[in-house]
């Protein structure tokens, strides 16, 4: 595992707009048939006000991440990489990098970032949005 994280650009919005669309389709089964094309929009609206991250592993796209206002706003992993550790290597250079602390409420749900409680997650249906872009490690 090499990851290296490469500041996004317009012509990367393509590759994250696919990450997003694989992960949320593997992860957020308890989505309505119609709130994923509805999110899809609003994540193209909202990816040019954003500081992207695409993280990279020997230089195929893994996942990405989206800053603002020094917030992490947005996380998500390729299906094929989720589990192997890869977020949580992500969220350390994240911290080291950026130097920052200040997060959105989602993140502050330590235990469900960093011990995988995707089960119990998903068990509570319980649906975060944040700025109408769903949120996933």
């Amino acid at each position: 595992m090499t990851i290296k994280m490469k500041p996004a650009i317009r012509k990367d919005d393509a590759i994250i707009i696919s990450i997003w669309e694989a992960s949320v389709r593997e992860t957020h089964d308890f989505l309505l048939p119609g709130d994923f094309e509805e999110f899809k929009i609003q994540l193209i609206k909202y990816l040019p006000l954003l500081d992207m991250q695409l993280w990279l592993d020997d230089d195929v796209p893994i996942g990405f991440s989206a800053i603002a206002n020094q917030k992490l706003e947005m996380f998500f992993i390729a299906p094929p990489y989720i589990g192997q550790g890869y977020g949580r290597s992500i969220m350390a250079h994240l911290f080291s990098d950026f130097q920052w602390m200040l997060m959105n409420k989602m993140l502050l749900q330590l235990d469900f970032i960093l011990n995988n409680t995707l089960k119990s997650f998903r068990e509570t249906k319980e649906m975060t949005v944040v700025n109408h872009i769903l949120f996933y490690i």
